[in-house]
């Protein structure tokens, strides 16, 4: 592969890549994101939400359990209600939690430590006495009777007796908030001491705590947490195990405390921890007033845990059994289908990538290529000569300056009003130009040149409404499509004098416009048709690759309906990627390979290396102003007019000389051209147009360096742009039926399920609930 073809390989994958890209992440958000929202995930519609809940939790040696959670939340707007108020709530009971003390409420987002106070009713307070008499506090209440009648609370002598009889009740914990509407990433420390919680036996202390119950409606992102055992307990001396249906992950801490992690845990779904230590590490407070410091229970109880730990760990792997399987067979389908499509889409996609490409003997061609500009514009396409991917505006501007090098229109730089006393028709190039050299003013020169680099003038000739005078001209279908376009546009305006603004204004309000345009595409696609050069091939590789996109798309609404997001990135994803890769990188043109074929495509891709390449030949000869007129015209269908006139330039010194110009290239496409780039120049530079141009000059470089890089000094690109806009006004201004028919245009990540020995790995599994705490949080 030669370094050309190489580099067209890398720029053309680039791009292949980058949509490939952006069509992925597309599908993947117009899949997962709307299927996510139905499963119940965080963007399902719960206006109050936690993003993270972090858990810090410590056993101590006298049973006691403090607790601190690090959590942020966001809240949605609510119906004409404003949030004042965050709560959560706990279940005590004389069998696992007896009490909650040493409460405290910090405010992390505004560094502010809230005071305790009590209950109030935000429904009960207007707005400005919440945020000057009750923020900034907390409270615990309790709530056993429900919302309408809540009860003074006062912790360490309210609480339940762990030895007395079963009771029960339920507090809720508050704080509250200055009133707003809405607000993402509110966080606060809050921090509590669970009494009860432990149960002490003769061979371990044992706790079952739920931080989060099934009374919950609040969802949690992600939750963590760690539970820390009295000094000197280890994991060889200490067991756990996780009670969470979702996805979850387990592991020991260094000090041997229970580390976990529970992904989407949705309203209603409970976690608990159960936890069991060496006896031994417990000791009575020194505040202890007889054995009523601690729950005690009878006789050994670790091997029943354990025991019972494996059963329900055992029951829940056995039900789950059957759905694992189902799913790990769907994962498997999905990514072994996708796998094979994409591999069979690429496959397909480089074969006609390769068919593609043009291979020639023919190195320069000197000549005007044997078709029309606008086929020549659409051949650059197909053998990657252009860098952008439309054709259109290059077609139609290349078929307006072929008019003007066949005499049938002329253009001049600028607006037609410039022009307002002078017949174009019939004018001289060289009394135009004079005509703005030679300004009242420097003011008005400056003016005027300024104004011709803005626009373009462009004159119907008398002959282009003589029959046979057309007949003349020897215009293909293509041309004569355009000519038609301009003479309507002559009609609309009153003037066969009119400027490129002017024809905008005109298109702008036409609604017919459209089937001049449709017209003149149908003559574009039947010239380029009769060559018989190239036909369409890459089907096979779109299917495949549209086929792959949809299993990938497909794939990624049933892996998040089934709550794994983690398969849309290592399965959904790539396939997606490749598909849509296939569908961009594959070949759509192949040259036919006949005599037409190849000569065609062989004159387009010699022109084009000739033009590109003209200013480093040494055997030019003399210069051929007819046949240079022929070159800009399918410079500009190749998108390089700019680089020819800058070629022609070095090659030529004097072409930029103004007074060179007037005597030997006034009849001429050239004309314009460098007769702008002086007063560009001299706009640039605040000088009188074109004074010194051909003095300030010298050497080969001079006029290469005077045009390299210009912008608007050539007809060609200015057209191109111009013609581009008028084409999208015309088609935006067609009947929305036309339009429509103008048409071309269980645990994740470890299969170690070790935790019915209580060392904590492998996950959690689908265990009770009704541990210690039952949290469940809300907001008013």
């Amino acid at each position: 592969m030669t370094h050309a073809k190489h580099a067209g390989f890398v720029r053309h994958a680039a791009r292949a890549a980058i949509v490939a890209v952006i069509v992925a992440l597309a599908v993947l958000a117009a899949t997962v994101l709307p299927t996510y929202a139905v499963r119940g995930g965080l963007v399902g519609g719960a206006d109050m939400t936690y993003e993270t809940l972090d858990y810090d939790a410590a056993v101590q040696p006298d049973g006691r359990l403090t607790v601190t959670q690090h959590l942020s939340m966001n809240l949605g707007k609510r119906d004409g209600k404003l949030w004042k108020q965050l709560y959560q709530r706990y279940q005590l009971r004389s069998d696992n939690l007896t009490d909650i003390t040493d409460i405290s409420v910090y405010d992390v987002t505004y560094d502010r430590t809230y005071a305790q106070g009590t209950f109030t009713d935000p429904g009960t307070v207007d707005i400005s006495d919440w945020n000057s008499d009750y923020r900034y506090q907390w409270y615990i209440a309790d709530v056993t009777d429900g919302d309408a009648s809540p009860k003074p609370y006062e912790p360490g002598r309210d609480g339940l007796s762990a030895d007395g009889p079963a009771s029960s009740r339920t507090v809720e914990i508050g704080w509250n908030i200055p009133a707003i509407s809405e607000a993402d990433n509110l966080r606060f420390d809050v921090t509590m001491t669970f009494h009860g919680a432990v149960t002490l036996y003769d061979d371990v202390a044992s706790l079952q705590w739920e931080p989060v119950g099934p009374t919950n409606q609040v969802p949690i992102g992600t939750m963590t947490g760690t539970l820390r055992f009295p000094d000197g307990i280890t994991a060889s001396d200490s067991w756990g195990w996780l009670h969470y249906a979702g996805t979850s992950r387990t592991q020991r801490g260094a000090n041997g405390e229970l580390e976990f992690t529970a992904w989407d845990v949705r309203a209603g779904r409970h976690l608990d921890v159960v936890a069991a230590f060496d006896a031994d590490a417990v000791h009575a407070p020194s505040d202890a007033q007889g054995g009523a410091w601690i729950r005690r229970g009878v006789g050994e109880r670790l091997q029943t845990l354990k025991d019972d730990e494996s059963r329900q760990e055992a029951a829940w792997r056995d039900s789950q059994r059957t759905q694992a399987r189902i799913r790990l067979a769907v994962w498997a389908a999905f990514a072994l289908v996708g796998a094979s499509l994409a591999v069979a889409a690429l496959i397909r996609s480089a074969i006609s990538w390769r068919r593609s490409l043009f291979r020639s003997d023919i190195e320069y061609w000197r000549d005007p290529p044997d078709m029309s500009p606008a086929c020549a514009a659409r051949m650059a396409d197909a053998l990657r000569l252009t860098d952008d991917q439309s054709n259109d505006s290059r077609a139609m501007a290349a078929t307006v300056l072929s008019l003007a090098s066949k005499r049938a229109i002329a253009i001049y730089p600028g607006e037609a009003a410039l022009y307002r006393d002078v017949d174009l028709s019939r004018a001289d190039p060289r009394v135009a130009s004079r005509m703005i050299d030679d300004g009242a003013s420097s003011l008005l020169k400056g003016r005027r040149r300024g104004r011709t680099l803005s626009t373009s003038t462009i004159v119907l000739l008398p002959v282009a409404f003589d029959v046979a005078g057309e007949l003349s001209l020897n215009l293909s279908g293509s041309e004569g499509a355009v000519l038609d376009l301009l003479k309507e546009v002559s009609r609309c305006t009153g003037s066969r004098v009119f400027d490129m603004r002017q024809m905008e204004r005109t298109c702008r309000g036409w609604s017919e416009g459209y089937e001049t345009m449709q017209r003149i595409d149908a003559a574009f696609a039947a010239e380029y048709r009769s060559l018989h050069a190239t036909r369409a091939i890459g089907g096979d590789a779109l299917l495949l690759g549209v086929l792959t996109t949809i299993v990938g798309a497909v794939s990624a609404v049933t892996f998040t309906a089934m709550g794994n997001l983690a398969l849309d990135l290592v399965v959904s994803l790539p396939v997606v990627l490749l598909g849509a890769f296939a569908c961009a990188f594959r070949g759509r043109t192949e040259f036919v390979r006949s005599a037409s074929g190849t000569d065609y495509a062989g004159q387009v891709q010699g022109l084009y290396r000739y033009l590109v390449d003209f200013s480093d030949f040494t055997d030019r000869g003399a210069m051929d102003l007819a046949l240079w007129d022929r070159y800009l015209v399918y410079a500009t269908a190749f998108g390089i007019s700019r680089k020819v006139v800058a070629a022609l330039a070095k090659a030529y010194p004097q072409i930029a000389d103004p007074a060179w110009l007037d005597d030997h290239a006034s009849g001429s496409l050239l004309y314009w051209n460098y007769r702008t780039a002086g007063w560009q120049r001299g706009a640039m530079t605040g000088s009188a147009a074109g004074s010194g141009a051909a003095g300030a000059m010298t050497g080969m470089d001079a006029g290469a360096s005077a045009f390299a890089g210009l912008d608007f000094g050539t007809f060609g690109s200015q057209i191109s742009a111009g013609f581009a806009d008028i084409d999208a006004t015309i088609r935006a201004a067609a009947p929305s039926s036309s339009s429509d028919s103008s048409g071309s245009g269980g645990s994740f990540g470890s299969f170690d399920f070790g935790g019915s020995s209580g060392s904590f790995s492998g996950g959690g599994f689908g265990g009770s609930s009704g541990g210690s705490g039952g949290g469940s949080f809300g907001g008013r």
